[in-house]
């Protein structure tokens, strides 16, 4: 849903050259290429290109956006990349890269789970590693930007939690951190994360079932607890652009 706020909000116009950074099994570059976009895809999984490949047309390659930016020629309006950038290893050559292959003025558009929504003092509340690797505030995505020296703004979700969801659950987003040691001296968690009954849920009924259930409840506003409302979701979406 960011994603496509920034590129309506960025009038980015039908034909736009867009590659998908971080394609998985194709579905929303196959989705951007239906809604009128020129759109290529590559992701480090061969598996999951050769499936995006063999369902939704040749459009997808399989790489690192460091290779990529520096075999392929084609300049691009956008990239966009979905929670990609916390599981890389490193962010700003994540970033650097991406704004190598797009045109003068072109932009990286990225979502990542947000350390702003959380109480100063949380250290970690985002998958543990070697799954993410970093866990981003807004000024950890603006430093990286200004070394790249590029601009970046963030979406601004509070029109969209006003008309359609009045709660978003931010996990522990509310709740006091705990005071003490995270982890021993060997670097590992004192306390492993428990599952969640959401998760629970999740492996016993169809992924299909589940969002319909939970739109119904952000349907029904009357069974929301915080009716607080500001530009925050549980993930940000950075709009990065090249000079």
């Amino acid at each position: 849903m960011g994603v496509i706020k920034a590129i309506k909000d960025n009038n980015i116009k039908k034909g736009s050259r867009i590659l998908e950074n971080g394609s998985g099994l194709g579905y929303l570059t196959y989705s951007l290429n239906k809604a009128g976009y020129d759109c290529n895809g590559i992701d480090y999984s061969d598996t999951a290109t050769d499936f995006a490949n063999k369902f939704f047309g040749r459009k997808y390659s399989q790489g690192t956006i460091e290779t990529f930016s520096k075999s392929n020629d084609r300049k691009y309006d956008i990239v966009v990349a979905t929670e990609v950038i916390e599981h890389v290893v490193d962010p700003n050559s994540f970033v650097e890269n991406s704004l190598k292959v797009l045109k003068s003025g072109g932009k990286l558009i990225f979502t990542t789970p947000i350390k702003d929504i959380h109480p100063k003092g949380t250290i970690w509340e985002t998958d543990y590693a070697p799954v993410h690797l970093w866990w981003f505030t807004e000024k950890g995505i603006e430093a990286i930007a200004k070394n790249n020296n590029a601009s970046v703004k963030f979406v601004d979700f509070t029109e969209y939690n006003i008309s359609k969801i009045i709660n978003i659950d931010y996990g522990t987003a509310n709740v006091k951190p705990k005071n003490g040691s995270v982890v021993n001296k060997e670097g590992h968690f004192l306390k492993i994360r428990k599952i969640g009954y959401k998760e629970i849920i999740m492996r016993i009924i169809p992924a299909w079932l589940y969002i319909k259930i939970v739109c119904l409840y952000h349907d029904l506003k009357f069974l929301q607890k915080n009716k607080t409302i500001n530009r925050y979701m549980y993930c940000m979406c950075a709009i990065i652009s090249k000079p």
